[in-house]
């Protein structure tokens, strides 16, 4: 299962000479449109007033503030619905203990992000999504009776 059309990803945290070259990569997997931001200030900002399919936070610049962003999106009430996160991280930057701290994170893919990883996460992550979205609900457990 690949995007579609409407499939709306935000990028953060990316250098600018790096941001053509992401943008052609997501756009050939299907991508409908691909937004970018520069710092988690800007991004939560854009994530106030947009509809997402997917995050992706560049974690290895922290005057970036991709921890930042992740932290503020852990606090947001489990009603809003959330997009599917990816972190990206250098290999050996952070510990497992220091990964685990970002739970709301789907996959974490290491730098450099190739082609091939990128295509079969989102493949993963939306089969994953849609198999729970398409789960029928399940019935709630009768209240305690004294």
């Amino acid at each position: 299962m690949m995007p579609s059309s409407s499939f709306h990803v935000l990028v953060t945290g990316i250098r600018w000479r790096e941001r053509k070259y992401h943008w052609l990569r997501l756009m050939t997997l299907g991508c409908g449109r691909v937004t970018f931001e520069t710092d988690a200030k800007t991004a939560l900002h854009f994530l106030q007033s947009h509809v997402l399919s997917m995050l992706i936070v560049d974690l290895d610049r922290p005057e970036l503030g991709g921890a930042l962003l992740l932290r503020e999106l852990a606090d947001r009430p489990p009603e809003n619905d959330l997009p599917i996160i990816i972190g990206l991280v250098t290999p050996g930057r952070f510990s497992h203990q220091e990964l685990q701290e970002f739970q709301q994170v789907d996959r974490f893919l290491e730098k450099p992000i190739w082609y091939d990883s990128l295509k079969g996460a989102m493949e993963e992550l939306l089969s994953l999504k849609l198999t729970y979205r398409d789960m029928p609900a399940t019935h709630s457990l009768p209240d305690d009776q004294e």
